[in-house]
């Protein structure tokens, strides 16, 4: 191993090569001059239905991607959290697996993305413990499991980032600190500005296009998107990105836009190429769901006000 001023063992939610968010646009950056290696900690007994589980390796090995060290999860090491014995072997042999990839010369920042990977702070030997909140998990329907989590890493930890003005104010209301850093999220300037080729999907489709790119879930208006499909037919709305965590109405909404000849599903595209797909459209927009009962709208119209009051 090469020598590194620090090297960062990160830990969030979302695996490395599914849609791009801060957490790769960051560290990709970042590992080009210092070690990084990245996990979703294990898989938990919750997880065995899922798309993610089923499509997992048996059993995993470290690889470099975007000059970063992934430790992918594996079936093997499943964490049974009511078969205490056994979730405590597992975890162990996990934690094993990350120290061997870390470089005993170098000091460790340990970055968690996310409270519920508290469980590590007090088994991973590190120097220095950031805690990144990009998102209010308060507005979350399971924060009752993350309360305790959450406020246990804003005491423990040395360096805390929030990502929007409204997570600021409520983590230094709930802990009390006044140090944590107001870090909002960017833009990848040139890689959306380089003029590129129109997909060639997006191309077999004629006429005015608007678009929306990202998650297709429950904090989309599907209802709305219907409405405007049927009272516009010479418009075409493409959709790009993975569908997931529907709920029962959205997902019959889903069905029924799906059988629209103006609404299109693109599915989920690499992040090297979701620029072209913004550039070749009309019009892009974030269809989300405006009642009170979403964590999203509160979220992003609660910052929008925070932002027209400061100028």
């Amino acid at each position: 191993m090469n020598n590194y001023d620090f090297q960062f063992l990160v830990m969030a939610q979302n695996e490395w090569n599914g849609q791009w968010m801060n957490r790769q646009q960051l560290f990709s950056r970042i590992g080009k001059t210092q070690r990084v290696i990245y996990s979703n900690g294990t898989f938990k007994s919750w997880d065995i239905k899922s798309n993610l589980y089923s499509d997992a390796p048996l059993m995993s090995q470290m690889k470099l991607t975007d000059n970063v060290w992934i430790c992918p999860r594996s079936k093997l090491l499943t964490q049974m959290p009511r078969l205490k014995i056994i979730d405590r072997i597992i975890n162990t042999i996990y934690v094993s697996k990350l120290l061997k990839s870390l470089d005993r010369t170098s000091d460790t920042i340990l970055y968690l993305f996310h409270p519920d990977f508290l469980e590590y702070v007090d088994i991973i030997p590190h120097k220095i413990l950031v805690y990144h909140a990009y998102d209010d998990f308060s507005k979350q329907s399971n924060y009752h499991n993350v309360n305790h989590k959450e406020k246990t890493l804003l005491e423990k930890a040395d360096l805390i980032f929030a990502s929007s003005k409204k997570i600021l104010e409520r983590l230094i209301v709930i802990s009390g600190r006044r140090d944590i850093v107001f870090l909002p999220n960017g833009v990848d300037f040139e890689g959306f500005s380089r003029r590129r080729a129109q997909p060639k999907d997006l191309g077999t489709i004629p006429g005015f296009k608007v678009a929306y790119i990202g998650s297709i879930n429950n904090k989309i208006d599907f209802d709305l998107l219907s409405k405007l499909a049927l009272k516009i037919p010479k418009v075409q709305f493409i959709l790009v990105g993975p569908i997931k965590n529907l709920d029962n109405h959205s997902a019959a909404t889903l069905s029924a836009l799906k059988l629209m000849d103006n609404v299109h599903f693109l599915g989920n595209k690499p992040h090297s190429e979701i620029a072209a797909y913004m550039q070749h459209v009309n019009i892009n927009v974030m269809p989300y769901r405006t009642d009170s009962g979403n964590w999203a709208c509160l979220l992003y119209t609660s910052d929008a006000a925070d932002e027209r009051s400061s100028v």
